[in-house]
């Protein structure tokens, strides 16, 4: 069987030593990686396609804090829309470039990342409404935009989960395509309570069960917040979630691909990051043997999306 897909991981550590001057000349504050997605598109085309070159099979968009809440800090509020429409406009059109520049008809997969937070930065919860449009609006510039996948990262509790894949679905809808798949990573929050372990548990369960109604691609579990007890949830959501399963995003690829750890899930493990170019032929070594240990294990669950003739002749 295909070992899972090799994605790109997020781009904070490559890009995060050349946006401060740009916005502290244009902002006055410094940090906000998404906003090279228009102030300096050819520096995140040219890192995207440094994972390309290495051999991962899709991109990631750069939009992992283009949400409004975690932009106001920055004073670019109404830029959520714009930073990630072009997040994805920047990844796709690399993936066509590397495609035509390979004379291959098939181009690597894109996936917009979108994460939702529950809380605002500055206190208070988010409302049900105000998470279910963010979610419509920045799925909709991905989708526009020309991802292939969706990656949503939603805190854990289930009016949540259901309020941002109702609000993704709508914004599919909105840019014309209401099918792309939805990779969704559920976040475990603490808000003002004790961590306990048993609780942390049902909570997984729980949003593993609301999860399985949502129709979503395939599901994850974030380790912010779970501290040293994050495996024990991955293993726990593997048994209550039956679909295909993913590494987050964030998670450093050894831990993610620990076949103890996943248990009856590693067989399912259809994606998996990359956080440095120069890893990939080690993690897709590392998958391979995965893959062969595991005879039932399924095909990659993203697939690069084809070209037509008109893109890859003006790519070219």
């Amino acid at each position: 069987m295909s070992p899972p897909g090799l994605v790109q991981g997020r781009l904070r550590r490559f890009l995060g030593r050349r946006v401060n001057d740009t916005l502290s000349r244009s902002y006055g504050v410094s940090g906000c990686i998404e906003a090279l997605n228009m102030t300096r598109p050819k520096l995140v085309m040219a890192v995207h396609r440094r994972f390309l070159d290495a051999g991962v099979d899709a991109l990631v968009t750069n939009t992992a804090d283009a949400a409004p809440a975690l932009l106001n800090r920055y004073r670019m509020f109404d830029e959520a829309f714009a930073m990630t429409y072009m997040g994805a406009e920047l990844a796709r059109r690399t993936a066509v470039a590397f495609a035509a520049d390979r004379r291959s008809r098939r181009r690597p997969g894109v996936i917009g990342d979108v994460r939702l937070i529950g809380r605002r930065p500055f206190g208070g919860a988010a409302g049900l409404a105000d998470l279910r449009d963010v979610s419509r609006n920045l799925v909709s510039a991905q989708v526009g935009g020309g991802v292939d996948a969706v990656h949503l990262e939603v805190p854990h509790r289930a009016y949540l989960l259901e309020a941002a894949v109702d609000g993704a679905r709508r914004g599919m809808a909105e840019a014309g395509r209401p099918s792309v798949p939805i990779l969704l990573t559920i976040r475990y929050e603490i808000v003002a309570e004790e961590w306990d372990r048993y609780a942390v548990d049902d909570a997984i369960a729980c949003a593993a069960a609301t999860a399985a109604g949502l129709n979503v691609a395939s599901l994850s579990v974030d380790p912010a917040g779970l501290l040293q007890h994050w495996p024990t949830q991955v293993s726990l959501l593997a048994q209550q979630w039956h679909g295909a399963l993913h590494a987050p995003l964030s998670t450093p690829i050894a831990r993610s691909l620990d076949p103890s750890m996943l248990g009856p899930g590693a067989r399912r493990l259809t994606m998996a990051g990359v956080a440095h170019p120069a890893a990939t032929k080690a993690v897709r070594r590392t998958l391979q043997r995965l893959a062969g240990a595991m005879p039932s294990m399924p095909a990659v669950t993203v697939p690069p999306a084809t070209n037509d003739d008109r893109t890859l002749s003006s790519a070219g």
